[in-house]
């Protein structure tokens, strides 16, 4: 049971309701960040050429991925397959998946 009006406890208290709000406030502000030039593509492989994948985005676009020894590829796909993938601006592709 906590006593009334004990300096001591309070402060204590307030050092670790501090520390929590710190913490909580670090994980939400890592889970928000997204890294500049970084975004995802999800669509239909229409072609696959070496490295080369010409892919139809659900809204319509067809767009170049290339991927290198740097890609990370969660699973083989092939032609007619959905995907998604995480693709920087120059469409490097980072990691790459099938949709589910």
């Amino acid at each position: 049971m906590r006593s009334i009006n004990n300096p001591a406890e309070d402060s204590e208290q307030q050092a670790a309701n501090e520390r929590a709000d710190s913490l909580s406030g670090a994980l939400s502000k890592k889970e928000d960040t997204t890294p500049v030039g970084v975004h995802t593509v999800q669509g239909e492989v229409l072609r696959i050429e070496h490295y080369n994948y010409l892919v139809r985005t659900y809204i319509g676009d067809v767009i170049h991925l290339y991927l290198d020894d740097h890609s990370q590829v969660i699973w083989s796909v092939w032609p007619g397959d959905r995907i998604v993938a995480m693709v920087d601006d120059l469409g490097h592709v980072l990691m790459i998946q099938p949709d589910q």
